[in-house]
């Protein structure tokens, strides 16, 4: 029995060896059993976009984050924190423009969280007083970003303990709303501290009161008095000014954030809103501040506008993990992702606050989430499970792994960001760092049924590692482990090498070398050249006619030597591209039932491909076919010119029962466009 097998597409990208032979997967026909190095396409796949090197920003014994900075729509920067500093960069030139000294350690950049908000970068690390990075535009550059404490003007306060003051009875001698009073212990046996500065009295009702009031804790006078500022009438202002309360009728908060209790190791913010969570004294408490007013945390009477104070009461959660703005705001736990059901019909207040559950997966403290295409997308516990969160309306989520067919392509990751693609045939796109340096791909455009995983390698061998990534206004930056150091690059799509350096000529004469590649050094690296001049002029290249590539450039002394003088270069590390297809699809035998294990023969192979340069196709004993082009000499300094075709040859073999593989891949960085493929194919007939 003969028949061709077709494969139009590839949306479902890399899928797990485990799942190789289970051709009753309904996206088996688009995908393959390897796509490195390159992305899913709405028609195609093809070649991932190269890096433009930057800066290199430390050892890569280090730790390093980076975080994104808009004060206005064009004063853009962003910040790469590392041991003891901050770097900050102008985003529309990638130039440094500030050194930042800080305390924050080695150890604690792993713990950094961070939110822009209010024109501000706010920071947390575990056990420290929260900070904010400021900018201002009046200084001259090199002094215009400061880093300093938070200002709480009204500090975020709990009731740590209502029991310890139920008993007792306290006079106010002063009630009235806007003036200042002292709040003394006439009875019982509690006792203030100077936790309590910040703190709020709050009078919830009673025979004697009327209607609840608050006072604000000003300063520690004794253990038995404190100063108060009156925020709003206690009781009936008709009646004698002072007041006696009982611990029962009153709530009696002090300072959430100190040194014995600790500090929010979490950040996020919402709805004008700043809200940091998570304290070793209350693991699972948020605090949100006061609608556009940041550092007050002061929550009033209970208004639309006060800051609110909640907490996750759930027997099985024991902390918030990461904190998610993503419609709403979302708290991931240890043990679900918990959101506001209110927040889609309204803004959030404390008279709406209402926390429902929308799982109860185990996450992953190392990743944080992610926000895809409206999509939570967070790591759970283990390293190899991404779940994907998704609001259907009405107060209803879903929650499903999103990773089935490709669990081996994710590595405990790291780190992760989403990039929308900036050609137009591209999806959406998120990005995940794993331990090992590679870095995970996964791609979903709904419309074109894409929705599939797949992976980048960066090195000759792959082995340089990918550490942290970063989208900052559609710029995808990468900080990448290479020779001992880590380095600052950026994605460009008009790279087909990685950590790229350019040189032009500032006139019309050519240039042979090319400096500044220390953070290569002892590397062999590639170019592709152009503004070629030979034989006294009488043969030129110029950019608009494309590129010759050189090979075997050794980095000596941070330079490179080209053979022959030219008026561009872009020199950078190599990356190929591989695309190996499944084994072809085989039709039922309506007798017998599938075919697959059966034993069979490949006659022929067609592989269509797109403006593309140095297609090949290689199997175990290497490369069976090449596109042909021309090589530096043969071409005359003619560059190689982008065709689409189709490849056709012949991939013999014996009788088989699994097909052996071939692989579609590059070795020059050109261009790379795989459409599809046909394979002949011939089963033995039964006996």
């Amino acid at each position: 029995m003969s028949f061709y097998t077709i494969q139009t597409g590839f949306s479902r990208g890399e899928i797990a060896p485990q799942f190789v032979d289970r051709q009753d997967f309904s996206g088996w026909n688009y995908a393959l059993k390897e796509a490195r190095n390159v992305w899913i396409t709405a028609s195609a796949i093809e070649i991932r976009a190269g890096s433009r090197f930057i800066e290199t920003v430390g050892a890569a014994d280090k730790n390093y984050q980076i975080a994104k900075l808009q004060f206005t729509s064009t004063d853009i920067f962003y910040a790469v924190f590392s041991e003891f500093q901050i770097e900050i960069y102008e985003f529309s030139g990638n130039v440094s423009v500030q050194t930042i000294a800080t305390n924050i350690t080695d150890e604690e950049i792993l713990q950094l969280k961070t939110v822009f908000f209010s024109l501000a970068l706010v920071i947390t690390i575990d056990e420290r007083m929260p900070q904010t990075l400021t900018y201002d535009a009046t200084q001259l550059v090199g002094n215009q970003f400061s880093i300093q404490d938070y200002t709480f003007t009204v500090p975020p306060s709990y009731d740590f303990d209502p029991s310890a003051y139920s008993d007792s009875t306290f006079l106010l001698n002063n009630r009235k709303v806007g003036q200042n009073g002292t709040l003394s212990v006439t009875a019982g046996s509690f006792v203030f501290d100077d936790s309590f500065v910040g703190g709020q009295l709050t009078a919830v009702g009673s025979d004697q009161i009327n209607f609840a009031g608050t006072a604000r804790i000003t300063s520690f006078v004794s253990q038995t008095e404190v100063d108060v500022y009156i925020s709003s009438t206690i009781g009936d202002d008709q009646a004698s000014n002072p007041i006696t309360l009982q611990g029962a009728d009153i709530v009696l908060t002090s300072q959430a954030f100190s040194t014995e209790r600790g500090y929010p190791k979490l950040v996020g913010g919402f709805q004008n809103r700043v809200l940091f969570c998570s304290t070793p004294a209350l693991p699972t408490a948020a605090f949100a501040s006061v609608t556009g007013i940041p550092q007050s945390f002061d929550t009033g009477t209970g208004i639309d506008t006060d800051a609110i104070v909640f907490t996750i009461n759930e027997d099985d959660v024991s902390e918030v993990i990461h904190v998610v703005n993503n419609q709403t705001i979302q708290f991931v736990t240890n043990n679900g992702l918990y959101v506001f059901n209110t927040a889609y019909v309204g803004g959030l207040t404390p008279s709406n606050v209402n926390l429902v559950g929308t799982n109860k997966f185990a996450y992953s403290t190392v990743m944080q989430p992610i926000v895809y295409d409206s999509m939570t997308i967070g790591l759970l516990e283990g390293g190899k499970t991404l779940i994907g969160t998704q609001y259907e309306g009405s107060d209803q989520y879903t929650s499903n792994q999103i990773n089935t067919m490709a669990t081996h392509l994710l590595n405990f990751p790291t780190d992760a960001a989403t990039f929308d693609g900036q050609i137009e045939s591209l999806s959406t796109m998120a990005f995940f760092v794993n331990s090992d340096g590679t870095l995970c791909q996964y791609q979903s455009l709904k419309s074109e049924d894409i929705n599939g995983f797949s992976l980048s390698t960066t090195g000759e061998n792959g082995e340089d590692k990918y550490r942290n990534v970063m989208n900052i206004d559609d710029k995808l930056y990468y900080l990448i482990e290479r020779n001992g150091n880590v380095l600052l690059e950026v994605m460009d799509f008009d790279q087909r090498l990685d950590c790229v350096s350019i040189k032009k000529s500032a006139g019309d004469e050519g240039f042979t070398n090319i400096a500044g590649l220390d953070h290569l050094e002892g590397r062999t690296l590639m170019a592709l050249v152009s503004g070629i001049t030979e034989n006294n002029g009488t043969i030129e290249i110029n950019e608009e006619d494309g590129f010759l590539t050189v090979t075997d450039l050794l980095v000596v002394n941070g330079e490179v030597t080209l053979p022959y003088p030219v008026k561009i270069a872009k020199v950078g590390i190599f990356f190929a591209p591989r695309v190996t297809p499944l084994e072809p699809l085989i039709p039922m035998n309506p007798v017998t039932g599938s075919m697959f294990y059966q034993r069979k023969k490949r006659y022929e192979v067609k592989v269509s491909f797109y403006q593309s340069i140095g297609i090949e196709i290689e199997n175990s004993e290497g490369v069976i076919w090449k596109q042909p082009t021309l090589d530096f000499e043969e071409a005359a300094f003619f560059p190689p010119k982008l065709t689409t075709d189709v490849a056709q040859f012949p991939l013999g073999g014996g009788w088989s029962n699994q097909l052996p593989s071939f692989t579609i891949t590059q070795s020059l960085p050109y261009s790379f466009t795989i459409k599809g493929t046909t394979q002949f194919i011939n089963i033995e007939d039964e006996v």
